[in-house]
């Protein structure tokens, strides 16, 4: 299994080009939201608690909700991009050297899932790195250890769900046509539903709740409350003493920018998020081993 494993980290890791816009791609996400997106969530939580709350503290709300979608959707275009070797294995007939083999059935698909979570796992934390410097210039945002330690096994679960919920989906796959197809799709959708192209509180009602149920999106609002939680106590301290109104703008304020999620009259807790995610990462991985052994006779 190691040998898949490293042979899966060297065929990613030797196409230098790929490598180079992964790396590329991550610096222009972040890029863009520190041009643009930022200056578009400042104006939008202005507009909801008005000039009463100073700048750097909406600065450093809207920044560590940033830093939190993008690790949402980094692991899961990052593991994609790696699980590709899967497709053109099966498209070059390279697959049928496994098949013939006498290795155990879940090894392939194993090793596919822990390399792409490998990879997943290393380019968030490269983009955790460097938006946190951005923030720390910017606004003087750190987190202590424990934050910080809490950050790194978080990005390690959304990288394990990322590598097996894709592995799923690129078991359908057997052309490298369709997979580029799926890495289109995955890449535009993936920041609408996890709410962070566009906060989701202006989205309409059925796609709101699509987002809701969006394993990603549960990611991504695990971050948030990790993250944000201090910014957020200085901006309730910033409005003033806690009362209806208050209380009424921050639980808007929170529903919109997917900060929590509510369906009825129930809100969506962390560990009901957290066992979600367990269940997708459960199912996902058995039927992704379901799907790759299904096929064997195939290929």
């Amino acid at each position: 299994m190691f040998a898949m494993i490293k042979r899966y980290l060297l065929v990613y890791l030797r196409d230098r080009i790929s490598v180079f816009f992964s790396l590329l791609s991550i610096i222009i996400t972040v890029g863009l939201y520190i041009l643009f997106l930022s200056k578009l969530q400042i104006d939008s939580i202005k507009s909801i608690f008005g000039n009463s709350i100073p700048d750097d503290i909406i600065a450093k709300n809207v920044h560590t909700w940033i830093i939190s979608g993008l690790l949402s959707i980094i692991p899961a275009t990052s593991s994609l991009g790696t699980l590709g070797t899967v497709v053109f294995d099966r498209e070059k007939k390279r697959i049928q050297d496994y098949v013939v083999s006498p290795q155990n059935r879940f090894l392939y698909p194993a090793a596919s899932i822990f390399s792409a979570c490998t990879i997943g796992l290393m380019m968030s934390l490269i983009a955790f790195v460097l938006y946190g410097i951005y923030m720390y210039i910017d606004c003087g945002i750190y987190f202590g250890i424990q934050d910080y330690i809490k950050s790194v096994l978080l990005i390690l679960y959304a990288s394990i769900l990322s590598s097996t919920l894709m592995g799923f989906f690129i078991s359908f796959l057997r052309t490298g046509s369709s997979f580029s197809t799926l890495s289109i799709i995955v890449g535009t959708l993936i920041g609408f539903l996890t709410g962070i192209y566009v906060p989701v509180g202006i989205l309409p009602t059925g796609i709101q709740y699509i987002v809701k149920f969006f394993p990603f999106s549960h990611i991504s609002i695990l971050f948030r409350d990790l993250l944000m939680k201090e910014p957020l106590k200085q901006m309730i301290n910033a409005v003033g003493n806690i009362d209806v109104p208050v209380e009424t703008m921050v639980n808007e304020y929170k529903e919109l920018y997917g900060i929590e999620f509510t369906i009825g009259n129930h809100t969506i807790s962390n560990v009901e998020s957290i066992i979600y995610i367990l269940f997708i990462i459960i199912i996902s991985s058995i039927l992704f081993v379901y799907n790759f052994n299904r096929k064997k006779e195939k290929i």
